[in-house]
């Protein structure tokens, strides 16, 4: 199944839209939304696989917002003025469709959606060892054993490394706690979350993680302490 949620303003391309995903039995529209701003949280904290994004709504270009978003779902963008293709591809989206286009068009947008959907969920039977993040128009593979601790910077994570300059992506970390291992890594603090591996030591409420210390949140504690205790360190 692909999820996917609409930010169109024009009703009668939001109900083209809907009749057509209607006829394919592999798509679901979860969310409807006539505004840029007010898809924002759904976006960014739910898993939408596609987006329907209308070009423009209210002389706003949607190119820049999704430029912001593109880390966490896949776009096709619709408008009336053909020259715009140009701005979609320049943003990395699935596909560009006219306001005139016809069942068998939209069908060909969804499958090479679809295409590039499922081959990054069949790279997910690696995330037992590795974490898969979108960054800087890059899908990177990051290996759990190489990753320190996760610092949550507004809707950012960024995810600090041995050795390596850190990574930022676009992620909740509801998300990311979803894509994490719960053997391997836990939450300490509501802006960070540390590899139990990384560990070097823990006096009081702070933690060594050897190339920087992490303060234990006190409505974390008990969770943190009782995996403590558990792992015998």
């Amino acid at each position: 199944m692909i999820y996917c949620c609409a930010v169109v303003n024009q009703p009668e391309l939001l109900n083209k839209i809907q009749s057509f995903c209607s006829e394919i039995l592999f798509v679901q529209i979860e969310g409807i939304f006539s505004q840029l701003d007010d898809s924002i949280q759904f976006i960014n904290t739910k898993t939408i696989d596609l987006t329907f994004f209308e070009s423009e709504i209210n002389n706003q270009s949607a190119f820049p917002f999704y430029e912001k978003y593109k880390s966490v779902t896949h776009a096709i963008f619709i408008g009336n003025d053909k020259s715009k293709a140009f701005d979609a591809y320049n943003v990395e989206a699935i596909d560009f469709l006219d306001v005139e286009f016809d069942f068998k068009r939209f069908v060909q947008a969804i499958n090479k959606a679809k295409k590039t959907i499922d081959f990054e969920r069949s790279l997910s039977k690696f995330e037992d060892t590795f974490l898969l993040v979108r960054s800087e128009y890059k899908l990177l593979k990051i290996p759990h054993t190489e990753i320190t601790y996760f610092e949550t910077l507004d809707d950012y994570i960024k995810i600090h490394m041995l050795g390596k300059k850190p990574v930022l992506t676009l992620m909740s970390i509801k998300n990311l706690l979803n894509k994490l291992p719960s053997q391997k890594f836990i939450r300490v603090h509501r802006s960070y979350v540390i590899a139990i591996h990384q560990i070097v030591s823990v006096r009081g409420k702070i933690i060594d993680l050897g190339i920087c210390e992490v303060p234990i949140g006190k409505s974390f504690e008990s969770e943190f302490y009782k995996m403590y205790l558990k792992q015998g360190f």
